[in-house]
């Protein structure tokens, strides 16, 4: 692992290029809606119990010990609710 690492730094991935700042004078929008085409998925479930935090856990907890997670909202006509787009 560290034959990898020595490797990859001396390759130059330990470096980061700065970038240089412009102005843009045409700059556009986007705009539009985000939909799901075809059923909700499940939430998921998360066992609290593996590695329990009492002061945390509790606070997220179902009461049975488990946390039940929508990973995202639909609204009835399959709009996504209170979600970040980015490209």
């Amino acid at each position: 692992m560290g034959t990898v690492v020595g490797v990859a730094f001396l390759l130059g991935f330990g470096e980061v290029e700065a970038y240089e700042e412009v102005t843009v004078t045409d700059g556009g929008t986007l705009t539009g809606q985000v939909t799901l085409d075809g059923a909700v998925p499940k939430p998921k479930g998360y066992n609290l119990t593996t590695l329990p935090d009492p002061l945390y856990c509790g606070r997220i907890s179902d009461g049975q010990g488990w946390r039940i997670l929508q990973p995202f909202q639909v609204g009835p006509a399959g709009e996504f609710r209170e979600l970040v787009v980015y490209l």
